[in-house]
């Protein structure tokens, strides 16, 4: 009977002995990466851009304390993932970054008539849009109404007026690196109509409002017309360049 019952204790430890061994390598795992809070200093970006942006990297354990008056933010997370958010921040929280957009805007017509005995010379680059827009819209003849290029600040809204006919409006939320690709946010594009009222005060009417990204180096084209059937469109092209960072 002793022997049996020491036996049986001692299997029993045995057992314990083994659940025990994980258990001691999860504590040493959490003491080398333990739960701390650093405070962040932001300097260019808004709070609460930064704020989403680092809750992506963020553990089950991780939480974010804005502190608006110091513009710190202060993240608590295991150690490992703190050294993940410094980097991203050091990489976000950047100077706004300039850059300059070039903007054609023209109008096209189905019927020929519109500008058959039109003789004036357009750069290549305006009849280059003009021939790409043709292959794939049943409007066949272009009127440049304007080209121009315009320097901006990320965060700033821009304007521009073609010929006291037409206005864009835009705003560029951020310029960013992607894939190694650098790109342009835009928050907001308008291409909007200049009209006179009964007073002779301006007044705006949308013709065309959109979000969207533009890669440097790329050209979008973006069209308005008041339905599918109409014999003239508007037409609008950007391209964008982008200065390097800085810090």
């Amino acid at each position: 009977m002793t022997t049996r019952r020491h036996l049986g204790w001692a299997l029993l430890l045995s057992s314990l002995a083994l659940l025990a061994v994980p258990t001691t390598g999860i504590a040493n795992d959490v003491g080398n990466d333990p739960l701390e809070a650093r405070a962040f200093e932001i300097r260019y970006r808004p709070l609460a851009e930064v704020v989403d942006v680092v809750n992506v990297l963020l553990s089950p354990e991780g939480r974010t304390t804005v502190r608006p008056h110091s513009r710190t933010l202060v993240v608590e997370d295991r150690l490992s993932v703190l050294r993940k958010v410094k980097s991203l921040i050091e990489d976000f929280d950047l100077p706004p970054r300039s850059f300059e957009v070039t903007l054609v805007l023209f109008l096209g017509s189905d019927t020929e008539a519109a500008s058959a005995g039109d003789e004036r010379e357009f750069s290549q680059e305006v009849r280059g849009v003009m021939e790409k827009v043709s292959k794939f819209t049943k409007w066949q003849t272009y009127e440049l109404v304007g080209s121009r290029s315009i320097n901006g600040v990320e965060g700033t809204p821009i304007q521009a007026d073609f010929a006291d006919r037409y206005r864009v409006e835009f705003l560029v939320g951020s310029v960013h690196e992607y894939r190694g690709t650098t790109q342009l946010k835009f928050d907001r594009i308008s291409l909007k109509r200049r009209l006179l009222d009964d007073a002779g005060a301006v007044r705006l009417e949308d013709l065309y409002t959109a979000s969207m990204v533009l890669k440097v180096g790329s050209q979008k084209i973006l069209g308005a017309a008041s339905d599918p059937n109409s014999k003239q469109a508007l037409f609008l092209t950007l391209q964008a360049r982008a200065e390097a960072p800085g810090r």
